[in-house]
């Protein structure tokens, strides 16, 4: 049976837990106040995304250390990860308002 180490199940689990609760907070409160438009649920999503994947690589800071052999290279690839998550939001909107215009023809 596979079992992981203290450490890694540290590394995994923490993060999860800290984007669950900062999703349960920012989409609990834009449900709250009736603010839950798609373009608010799009931008959560991908900011719910963006925070799970920069606290997975502050994690991880050493692996992208010794694999890129920059000290900084979870900065990098934090920024890649803010590019694709500004493209991902501005697909997903495009998408669905090319989706609402269909629905009303």
């Amino acid at each position: 049976m596979f079992s992981m180490s203290p450490q890694l199940q540290e590394r995994l689990l923490f993060i999860a837990l800290i984007t669950v609760i900062f999703a349960m907070l920012s989409f609990g409160f834009m449900f709250l106040i009736g603010g839950a438009t798609q373009r608010l649920r799009i931008g959560g999503l991908c900011s719910t995304l963006f925070i799970a994947g920069t606290g997975y690589c502050m994690s991880w800071r050493k692996a992208f250390a010794d694999l890129c052999d920059w000290q900084n290279a979870w900065i990098g690839v934090s920024t890649l990860l803010a590019i694709g998550m500004i493209c991902l939001y501005r697909f997903l909107l495009t998408r669905s308002k090319n989706g609402s215009d269909s629905e009303h023809d």
